[in-house]
């Protein structure tokens, strides 16, 4: 006797709703106002804004982990650039790398187990009756990930002798100079990007101590624009397990026999 079993699950389908939130910030110049120079490629930095004719003056320094001394750029004319030349910044910054390697070993495991029971007739003077069991079981298997990661390390070293730097970031404000000596060393603090307000100068008058001077006062100038997107995406998830399994039986008399078997895959 030979019988046959196949075993097919379902489909089921799956929706996803993803919401995403986009903030837009405009920042709008004081009218009148000089152009800030781009001093990037001088590995310095002009964080002063909205400086306006004939006398406004922005000091520009090394950006930090450059040593230099600042120079004073000069409003002249409403709505032209600020005059002057950037400061020579040289590097004070030492670097150390190091790596890690991080190795991650998992099982991945998959068992599917079915169970069909099948019966066949054959005909002869009398009747033999034939039942038999499938059971089908997926095997084990293993996966190993290996992770790299590497890190890097800076570390600055001020000139000795030079001022502290002090921190006014609670007052919106940024003082981008670094290694500034005394007696007669100075450094303009002046508001962050999308802040307006007058800048201060911050005196250097023992080494070793902390600039000396009053940050400024610094007004918002940014406008927030927000925006709501919501993105829905459908996939279907399908899973679909198919076996076969054939038994056999002989009859060994001309009475009725019966035979019952086992087939494991």
């Amino acid at each position: 006797t030979s019988s046959t079993a196949s075993i097919t699950t379902s489909t089921s389908s799956s929706t996803t709703t993803t919401a995403s939130t986009v903030t837009t910030s405009t920042t709008t110049p004081v009218p009148g106002s000089c152009v800030v120079p781009d001093v990037s490629l001088s590995n310095a930095v002009a964080h002063c804004s909205n400086i306006l004719p004939p006398n406004g003056t922005c000091l520009v320094s090394c950006k930090a982990s450059f040593a230099g001394s600042p120079s004073t750029y000069y409003c002249y004319i409403a709505g032209a650039p600020l005059e002057g030349s950037p400061p020579t910044c040289v590097s004070t910054t030492t670097s150390t790398t190091s790596s890690t390697s991080t190795t991650t070993t998992g099982t991945v495991q998959a068992t599917t187990s079915s169970t069909a029971t099948l019966t066949a007739t054959e005909t002869s003077s009398t009747t033999t009756t034939t039942s038999s069991t499938a059971s089908i079981t997926t095997s084990t298997s293993s996966s190993t990930t290996t992770t790299a990661s590497t890190v890097t390390t800076s570390t600055t070293t001020p000139v000795p002798g030079s001022c502290v730097v002090p921190d006014v970031s609670l007052s919106n404000a940024v003082a981008h100079c670094s290694n500034i000596l005394p007696p007669n060393g100075t450094c303009l603090v002046s508001c962050k990007a999308s802040f307006a307000g007058s800048p201060s100068t911050y005196y250097c008058y023992i080494a070793g101590a902390p600039l000396e001077g009053s940050p400024p006062t610094c007004v918002s100038t940014t406008t927030s624009t927000t925006s709501s997107t919501s993105t829905t995406t459908t996939g279907t998830v399908q899973a679909t397990t198919s076996s076969t399994a054939t038994l056999t039986a002989t009859e060994t008399s001309s009475t009725t026999t019966t035979t019952s078997s086992t087939a494991s895959i």
